[in-house]
C-alpha cells in the first residue's frame, strides 16, 4: 500500500492519532488535533477558524432558511413520536436526504435534536454529520464527532476518512490531509476512488501538481481504478495550470482505457485551450465532443462563444451562439455578456445592442 511520507514522518502520524483517540475516549477535546509533520509538501495559506451561529436549538447557517429547518423538525418529531420508533438506519436515511440536497445546516441541526431526543447513532448518521460539517468548513467540530464515535465504541470507517479528508483539503490543510490518509491505510482501511480523487484534487490546489499526477499514476498500482470523476479532476486541476497539453495526454489515456469522457472533461479542456488563445484547438475539440455524441451544455458554449470573442472572432462566436439555440441549450447572461463584449471590441455597436 502506497504511503506519501518517510517511516519516521508516518510514525509521529500513527502516534499523533492514537493519542488523539485515547483523549477523545477520556472526553477530552482538543480544538485542533492534526499535527503531522511533512516537509516535502507546500502549505496554502488558506486557513479558518470555524464560527457557528446558533439557532432552532443547533447549528444553522445563515443562509438556511425556515421553511427548510421548521418542515424538517416537523417530520423528525413525528418520527421520534412513532412507536416503535424508526430504526437508526431509517433516521439515517433521513439525514442522508437533506444532504444530497446539500442542506447541510439541517443535518447538523438535526442530529442535535437527536441527541435531545435520545434517538441513538451508528456509523452511517455520524459520517454523514462529519462530512456536512466539512463541507460547511467547520473541521474542528467534525473531530468532535468523531471523538463521539470513539466514545461511543463505534469505529470510524473508510467513509469517515475520506470526509475528514476532504474538509482538511477544502481548509487548505494538505499536509494534515495527507497525514490522515496514512493514518487511514494504517488503521486498516482500503482507500478507495474517493480518498484519491480528494488528496489529488487537494494536492493541485496547493500547487503540489508533481505528487498530485504522482498519486494518480499510482492508484491503479494499489488496485484502485480511477473513474471519470478523478480523471476530470486531474485534467481540469492541469488545464487551470495551463499545462493543457498535459491534459491531452490523460484525456488520450482515459478514451483508451475504456472511459468515456463526458462535458465536464471536455468544458475544461475546451476552456484551457480558450485561457492559452488556441481558438483553432478549442473549437477542433469542441466539434470532436459533439461527434462523439457529448452533448455541450450552457457552459461549455459560453466558455466558446467568449474564447471567441476575446480574440475577435466575433462572427465565429455568433454561429456558435446560434448553433446552441438550435440545439436548445438556453444561454445565460454570461454568454450574452461575452457576445455584446466582442462586438463592443470590434465597434460594431448595433449588433452589441
Amino acid at each position: 500500500m502506497m504511503m506519501f511520507t518517510r517511516k519516521s514522518a508516518y510514525r509521529a502520524t500513527a502516534s499523533d492519532f492514537r493519542i488523539l483517540q485515547q483523549h477523545m475516549e477520556m472526553g477530552i477535546f482538543p480544538s485542533s488535533f492534526l499535527f503531522f509533520n511533512h516537509h516535502h509538501i507546500s502549505t496554502s495559506a488558506c486557513t479558518r477558524k470555524p464560527s457557528l451561529p446558533q439557532n432552532n436549538g443547533g447549528f444553522v447557517s445563515k443562509n438556511s432558511t425556515n421553511i427548510i429547518i421548521d418542515d424538517a423538525l416537523a417530520s423528525f418529531y413525528r418520527m421520534v413520536r412513532m412507536n416503535p420508533r424508526p430504526s437508526v438506519m431509517e433516521f439515517g436515511k433521513f439525514l442522508g436526504s437533506f444532504a444530497k440536497k446539500k442542506q447541510y445546516s439541517t443535518v447538523v441541526s438535526l442530529c442535535n435534536h437527536m441527541d435531545l431526543f435520545g434517538v441513538t447513532h451508528n456509523v452511517y448518521s455520524l459520517n454523514i454529520l462529519i462530512n456536512c460539517l466539512c463541507r460547511l468548513n467547520h473541521f474542528d467540530f467534525s473531530v468532535s464527532v468523531l471523538g463521539k464515535m470513539f466514545k461511543l465504541g463505534i469505529h470510524p470507517s473508510a467513509s469517515t476518512f475520506n470526509a475528514l479528508i476532504n474538509g482538511l483539503c477544502n481548509e487548505g490543510k494538505i499536509k494534515e490531509a495527507v497525514g490522515l490518509f496514512n493514518e487511514m491505510v494504517r488503521r486498516g482501511h482500503e482507500p478507495n476512488v474517493i480518498s484519491y480523487s480528494t488528496i489529488i484534487k487537494g494536492l493541485f490546489k496547493s500547487g503540489n501538481t508533481s505528487m498530485a499526477v504522482q498519486v494518480f499514476k499510482k492508484m491503479e498500482q494499489n488496485g484502485c481504478k480511477p473513474d471519470v470523476v478523478t480523471y476530470n479532476t486531474i485534467i481540469d486541476s492541469l488545464c487551470k495550470d495551463r499545462l493543457v497539453n498535459d491534459a491531452m495526454e490523460f484525456l488520450s489515456e482515459m478514451v483508451e482505457r475504456g472511459i468515456p469522457p463526458n462535458v465536464v472533461t471536455y468544458s475544461s479542456i475546451v476552456h484551457g485551450f480558450c485561457n492559452l488563445g488556441q481558438l483553432n484547438e478549442a473549437t477542433r475539440l469542441f466539434k470532436e465532443m459533439v461527434g462523439r455524441d457529448v452533448m455541450p451544455h450552457t457552459v461549455t458554449f459560453t466558455i466558446l462563444v467568449d474564447g471567441l470573442c476575446k480574440e475577435g472572432m466575433v462572427s465565429e462566436a455568433q454561429r456558435v451562439f446560434e448553433t446552441m439555440i438550435e440545439k436548445g441549450v438556453g444561454p445565460n447572461i454570461y454568454t450574452y455578456n461575452a457576445l455584446i463584449d466582442g462586438y463592443c471590441l470590434q465597434g460594431q455597436m448595433n449588433e452589441a445592442k
